[in-house]
């Protein structure tokens, strides 16, 4: 879906520490989930859009990236340590493996005009 919908629309975020988020094991959950991403689609959801976005410094964001990650390297090593588990409880508290909605573009369109509005 994030190809029809427009992967400059994507961000990550953690939504720490809600239990309905990614925390405590968010970390786990980005090799399990983006470990297929091609790498340009990747950096665009962990953080170049956001750059774009909210309009942030990327010289800023690059010097805490580079500190804190991750890196592609991260995402995409071996994965054998990402306990299924894990993966299961947060699809269970967020819903996350539900069968894909239908999208209406038009209206996500709408929403994202109405935000950027409000953002200059």
């Amino acid at each position: 879906m994030r190809r029809d919908i427009g992967m400059d629309k994507f961000l990550f975020a953690t939504d720490y520490p809600h239990p309905e988020g990614t925390w405590p094991d968010t970390f786990q959950w980005m090799r399990a989930i983006f470990r297929d991403v091609p790498e340009d689609e990747l950096r665009l959801i962990l953080g170049e859009n956001a750059v774009a976005c909210l309009g942030l410094d990327p010289a800023k964001l690059r010097a805490a990236a580079d500190r804190i990650g991750p890196r592609p390297a991260d995402i995409y090593d071996d994965h054998t340590d990402v306990d299924p588990s894990l993966i299961d409880a947060f699809n269970r508290r967020s819903g996350f493996a539900k069968p894909a909605e239908q999208v209406d573009l038009t209206e996500v369109e709408s929403w994202i005009e109405d935000c950027s509005m409000v953002l200059d």
